[in-house]
């Protein structure tokens, strides 16, 4: 009875500690959002995001920050070259014309996704998205 308890502990704690070290070592992405009016924010690209980090980290602010519970957000203008470095801004009222796409997108101006797709673009099993905020830094999902 040892015999066969013996190795099976040390296969169930091994995995547990497998996947301890697995959580730690995700990547930490840190995406900066300013507020431009109550409806309006931009989203700066860091080095290390991804175009779904980017939406990830409009649909957190937009419902964390905002407290923003609608169906849509919208892309009010494309990545390109800012101030605050390359960004582009979203916005939670309707922007025209309006285009729907499957991908996520950053260089196409209106367009949108549901808040569920921004939502789910936060995969923490990857990467650890934190919005940064004048208020404080917010995580993602």
């Amino acid at each position: 009875m040892r015999r066969v308890l013996f190795p099976l502990v040390l296969i169930l704690f091994g995995t547990a500690a497998q996947a301890q070290v697995f959580f730690l070592l995700r990547e930490r992405i840190d995406i900066p959002v300013n507020a431009i009016s109550a409806t309006t924010f931009e989203v700066v690209r860091g080095s290390f995001a991804s175009p779904a980090n980017m939406w990830c980290a409009a649909g957190t602010y937009a419902e964390r920050a905002l407290g923003y519970r609608g169906d849509r957000i919208w892309v009010k203008s494309a990545l390109a070259p800012s101030a605050a470095g390359r960004s582009m801004v979203f916005s939670i009222e309707p922007v025209q014309p309006e285009r729907t796409s499957y991908s996520f997108s950053l260089r196409n101006a209106g367009e949108t996704k549901s808040m569920a797709a921004a939502l789910g673009a936060c995969d923490p099993f990857e990467e650890q998205v934190f919005v940064r905020t004048a208020q404080g830094t917010i995580r993602a999902r």
